[in-house]
């Protein structure tokens, strides 16, 4: 029992949580949530004028006061005509506050996962941040701008028509109003389990987005492995659950939408019959019949959809906790840093790292790497040669020790601010879809047509280039579609070179080129006018020769060896 209420109570503060984090997010964009409420109450309070106005034209006609009558209908029409206009101006509010509230939630979103530190963010697959940037994001901003306002304004609606019914006929007020309390007990009975079934079934959606965005990035396996079929299975195996889902998500929103309707049924039913009862007793008018009814949809109206957006505003608050999932997530180190650093070294202070504690991955690493220094890191698969490179990157932070970069006799933690002056080329394929100097320019931003030139002629990539149709324009397809693996690394490398940072590090990343063009790129590199300091992760002893020092990483341990001794571990 003591559980069950610790359970409750997170529950109830986990719901307060929610709904601040959408009053501040509301707060931001104030002026068009107040304008459009604004709008939405002066269609409401036109709509119970509207009525009022049917009921005295419809009492004239029966009248035969012909003079009120004309007035009436003059009136009529200036009401439909200006409701015409408020709800254009509405509608045009809605649609611009709609993408300025989504571009909102979607760059601070953004903003956080870029930011959050690299092993925080490996929490969650690609598809499953696409579906909270899009779709959680989505049911939010539609709560924001439209649900919230809507049911504000709807409320004015019913208040106004319940205070003009009352001033018909106070009885029948009092007799409706013992009915509207109902579809609230059915809206709280089926708002837990819609809560329950929207998050399963957004998890459901981000597995799926995940599957596919692999099975298109990873085609060649797909085709090379004979896997179209297996795929295929899979992927109509997730779009079977997401239907089951969707199916039970609509079926308990259609049976509580269908009480709460029935309950707005039933005021409408009373007003029928005690307008046919007093009509019958000569006691009531056509016109105040007409009035009523018109009220009384606009009660009954209002109810069918508040029901309707209870479930909108139950998918909303589950989707803030799903951002608010992203949003918990730790945010990188930053540190002061030298803004005009033209060389660096480099030196790890008895650094340990793990991932688990039982399984130490680099142990008491102490190493002084020299401003302009070529250095050789080598070691077996899985002994931490890139796990080495992520902690002087710092997208991994030491269990023990620091790492410092050196800019004369100052040094400087290395955290997140420390990116901007190490060029890195990773492992595989990291060319973006665009031009060849659209990716050139990821490098260096405003890089001048020489500078694209001067970058390319060192990483021994001029040369294609040239020869290709487009030259520097040559359209590159996703994931580097049209080049070879070891122009796509050549290109990588020209776009390190342009961001001309002191430090340098290339991992595995002259695998696919021939000994001697990857000779020739690295002797480029060290000849420059400022020779940055380099670490290469390479297996070749080519490369090797080449390089001021060898560091080898054995067991967690690192070492400084000789040429021969790589020689010995490469042939080993």
């Amino acid at each position: 029992m003591v559980k069950e209420k610790k359970i409750d109570l997170k529950k109830t503060k986990d719901l307060f949580i929610n709904l601040k984090w959408l009053l501040i997010t509301m707060k931001g964009f104030s002026g068009f949530i107040v304008a459009i409420i604004f709008l939405g109450a002066i269609s409401a309070l036109l709509g119970i004028y509207r009525a009022l106005v049917t009921k005295w034209l419809v009492d004239s006609a029966t009248a035969a006061d012909i003079s009120r009558m004309n007035n009436y209908l003059i009136l009529l029409g200036s009401i439909l005509l200006f409701d015409i206009v408020v709800r254009a101006i509405h509608t045009i509010l809605l649609e611009k506050g709609e993408i300025k509230i989504s571009n909102s939630i979607q760059n601070n979103l953004y903003a956080i996962i870029i930011k959050t530190k690299w092993m925080q963010f490996l929490k969650y697959h690609s598809g499953d941040y696409l579906t909270r940037m899009t779709s959680d994001v989505g049911e939010i901003t539609d709560v924001i701008i439209s649900t919230i306002p809507s049911i504000i304004t709807l409320s004015i609606l019913v208040f106004g028509s319940f205070i003009s019914i009352f001033y018909i006929d106070p009885k029948l007020a009092i007799v409706i109003i013992t009915v509207i309390p109902l579809a609230a007990l059915f809206i709280r009975f089926f708002s837990k389990r819609l809560k329950k079934l929207y998050i399963e079934s957004q998890r459901v959606e981000s597995k799926y987005r995940s599957f596919i965005n692999e099975s298109i990035q990873n085609m060649l396996v797909v085709k090379t492995f004979c896997l179209e079929k297996v795929n295929f299975s899979k992927a109509k195996t997730m779009q079977q659950e997401k239907v089951r889902l969707v199916a039970a998500r609509t079926k308990l929103t259609v049976v509580s939408t269908s009480l709460v309707t029935i309950s707005s049924w039933m005021g409408f039913f009373l007003v029928f019959l005690w307008g046919s009862v007093k009509i019958a007793e000569g006691t009531t008018t056509f016109g105040t019949l007409m009035a009523l009814i018109q009220l009384i949809g606009n009660i009954q109206g209002p109810l069918i959809t508040v029901a309707s957006s209870i479930p909108m505003i139950v998918y909303a608050l589950a989707s803030v906790e799903r951002l608010r999932e992203i949003e918990g997530l730790e945010r990188e180190f930053e540190a002061e840093f030298s803004l005009d650093m033209t060389s660096a070294g480099i030196k790890y202070n008895q650094v340990d790292f793990y991932y688990n504690k039982d399984n130490h991955v680099l142990k008491n690493i102490e190493v002084d790497i020299k401003p302009g220094e070529t250095v050789a890191l080598i070691g077996s698969s899985g002994e931490g040669k890139t796990t080495f490179i992520h902690l002087l990157m710092s997208l991994l932070n030491p269990v023990n020790g620091d790492i410092v970069i050196l800019d004369g006799e100052k040094e400087y933690v290395v955290s997140k601010n420390s990116r901007g002056f190490i060029s890195y080329v990773p492992q595989g394929n990291n060319i973006f879809s665009g031009s060849i100097a659209d990716n050139l320019r990821l490098g260096k931003e405003d890089a001048t047509e020489e500078e694209l030139m001067m970058a390319t002629k060192a990483a021994s990539a001029w040369d294609f280039i040239q020869e290709s149709e487009n030259g520097m324009n040559t359209h590159i397809g996703e994931r580097g579609v049209g080049l070879s693996e070891g122009q796509t690394q050549r290109i990588a490398i020209a776009r390190a070179l342009l961001h001309k940072a002191p430090i340098l590090i290339l991992d595995e990343a002259t695998s696919a080129l021939d000994s001697k063009t990857e000779v020739d790129v690295l002797r480029t590199i060290q000849s420059l006018e400022q020779s940055p300091t380099c670490i290469i992760i390479t297996h070749r002893l080519s490369a090797l020769k080449i390089c001021d020092r060898i560091l080898k990483i054995d067991k967690g341990y690192l070492y400084e060896i000789s040429y021969s001794d790589a020689i010995n571990f490469e042939n080993g």
